[in-house]
Parts: C-alpha cells; structure tokens; sequence
C-alpha cells in the first residue's frame, strides 16, 4: 500500500478494515492482462485501494455486476474506431479494462486530480445503482440532491470556468461524478475552498471527509 496515500493517513483500526476490504475485493473478481504485461499480485492490490478508498464510507465494498479486470500495457483502441483509451467500463460485458502506464500516473501524482482507478470505479458505482434495486451503494436522496447540483455545476464546467474540476467533467453527469471523485479524494480543501456546496453534496454521499481521514 505505499503508493496509496489515502491508505498511509488511515489509523491502525481503519487500516485493518481497508485490508480486510482489499483481500474481500482480489477474491471476488477475475483478472485478465494483455499477453504482453505481467500484472503482479502488487499491482493488483495497487488498483484494489482506489476502489476501497471511494467506497469506505459504504457498508457494500464489492462490485455486483462487474466480474473481471482488463489491464493493457499502453493505451488502447476498438475495432472500428482510431481513438486511444486509458480506461473505460463495458455493463454488457462485466468488464473494467484500464492501461497500466495511467493508472501508475495516478497514484505516482496523488494530488493532481487526475486517479484513473478513481475515475473509472466511479463510473461502476453508478452504473450497478442503476441496474439494482436491493444491492445499491449510493443513498438514493443523496444521489439525487448530488446530481440536481450537477446539472447546475456542470454547464460551468464544461465551459473550463470551474477553478478546481478540469472541463472534461462537463462532458455529462457520469464524466462529471468520476471527475469530482478523483477531486474530492486528491485535493478535498482545494475542492471544499472552491465549490464548498458540491464538496459538502459528495460527502454526504460518500459517507466520509478525506480532509479527516486519520
């Protein structure tokens, strides 16, 4: 866990149950990588925490309808398509794919708001809240109150005149929510200074404050 900075400002308790969590989460999913890359256990776990981190304010800390985790050696492209991805999410086929050179950025920078683990786990809390009714993460009038902020923050954002969350969270509420994880948990007082409505609207969603993690 050195690379997790969330994990190091956990007390001893807190630190036990984000293991417990880890080691609930590695059994619980399939793992696949490009026949090129070697992905050890460490790196594994490395991906893990991003997920334990945004969900340890939740009672459920594992994925229902996502079953494995695609991770390519560089960025990546579809049949059919020239553009390059780091990361994306596919509901049909239960699968996260992510590239390692990315997410190895984002813990390697841990307050740029950029954590591509962050970003794209936080696009599988929402869509398996929209897919369950009895197995859902989120607090349904939180989510609510959060995305009614959204549709009036996100506009702004879009435009590039938010001072803390980059203009590619105005692209729409499911860019925008994974944008404002990876800058609630990486710079919560820039966040909080900033946009202190939509930090306050996310903490009561997350159940947790990164400012008093410890």
């Amino acid at each position: 866990m050195d690379w997790s900075e969330y994990y190091q400002h956990l007390n001893n308790t807190q630190k036990q149950r984000f293991i417990l969590r880890t080691i609930r989460f590695y059994r619980s999913i399939v793992w696949e990588s490009h026949e090129s890359f070697t992905l050890s256990k460490q790196d594994k776990i490395l991906i893990i925490s991003a997920f334990i981190q945004i969900t340890f304010g939740f009672k459920k800390h594992k994925l229902h309808d996502f079953e494995t985790i695609l991770i390519m050696p560089i960025a990546y492209s579809y049949i059919k398509t020239s553009l390059l991805f780091n990361g994306d999410v596919n509901l049909m086929k239960t699968r996260i794919t992510m590239a390692w050179p990315a997410i190895k950025r984002g813990f390697e920078i841990p307050d740029d708001s950029m954590n591509l683990c962050i970003h794209e786990f936080a696009h599988c809390l929402v869509l398996e809240d929209r897919v369950s009714i009895f197995y859902r993460f989120f607090n349904q009038n939180n989510w609510k109150e959060f995305t009614f902020l959204a549709e009036r923050i996100l506009p702004r954002v879009k435009r590039g005149d938010s001072e803390v969350l980059r203009k590619y969270g105005g692209t729409n509420i499911m860019e925008f929510f994974a944008v404002c994880l990876e800058t609630f948990f990486e710079n919560p007082l820039k966040m909080h200074f900033h946009e202190p409505e939509l930090f306050q609207s996310l903490k009561e969603l997350m159940n947790q404050d990164p400012r008093l993690i410890g």
